[in-house]
């Protein structure tokens, strides 16, 4: 007796097939992007007292943005990705982007490290060392190579996932520094030789716990699509274009 397949809720593209079924294995690849930028909006309110001292604080919660262009597509690489976002009856439904430029890190030393340890264990290696309280922006990691600091490193720009218990903790996360043992801001918070203090944007949207995992493998952003309308144009080539704007919708 046949299983209920699993349905694919990633942006088909070159590496995330989609069957007719709707199925993630087999079937086509997406076509690949033209070009795709994030965007980190984080809205502040700002205001001066009379004396013209500058006051600021945050006016909402932080979204990451998305814009993706496509090259002019046959209606083979169009259907399969044109069809999977119609399917989602425009930003009611969220699915998942894999953003290429963040499919690894850019450190290729620490990218080679994850690729060898999760072949072999099939797990992420980094966890907390402690629990971290919503709102933080810095967390000590440990599960890295113990020598060459910097090169065994997640490195600023890349991004991450929290890789743990609670599935509606979907934010992603972007590294702006990486403390080590060699170098580091604190005495009282020192890295071992095994350990990285991480700091990244925006500040924890849910608690983690001791132990939980982070995941610098190829994290995915959950979206939505900032239009409700779908829209392509077909030229006399028959050549489809249309681009995507999107929106982070994490839980």
């Amino acid at each position: 007796m046949s299983l209920p397949s699993a349905q694919q809720n990633i942006l088909p593209d070159p590496t995330n097939r989609i069957h007719i079924s709707g199925w993630n294995g087999g079937g086509s690849y997406g076509p690949g992007f033209a070009s795709v930028s994030l965007t980190s909006e984080q809205k502040v309110m700002k205001s001066r007292t009379n004396s013209g001292r500058l006051v600021t604080r945050m006016a909402s919660g932080h979204t990451w943005k998305l814009a993706i262009k496509y090259n002019p597509l046959t209606r083979e690489d169009f259907e399969p990705v044109a069809n999977f976002l119609i399917d989602k009856r425009g930003s009611l439904e969220a699915f998942y982007v894999s953003l290429p430029q963040h499919q690894g890190s850019r450190n290729t030393t620490f990218q080679t490290f994850l690729d060898n340890y999760i072949n072999i264990y099939g797990a992420n290696p980094n966890t907390t060392t402690a629990a971290v309280a919503s709102g933080n922006t810095v967390m000590m990691l440990a599960g890295f190579p113990t020598t060459d600091f910097d090169d065994n490193s997640p490195q600023p720009g890349d991004i991450f996932s929290i890789d743990n218990s609670d599935p509606l903790h979907t934010k992603v996360y972007k590294v702006t520094k990486v403390e080590n043992n060699d170098k580091f801001s604190d005495d009282n918070n020192r890295p071992t030789t095994a350990q990285r203090r991480v700091h990244f944007i925006p500040a924890l949207s849910k608690a983690i716990g001791s132990g939980d995992k982070i995941n610098f493998y190829n994290p995915k952003i959950r979206v939505i699509l900032s239009n409700d309308a779908f829209s392509y144009e077909l030229n006399q080539n028959n050549l489809y274009t249309f681009n995507l704007d999107l929106e982070e919708a994490a839980q």
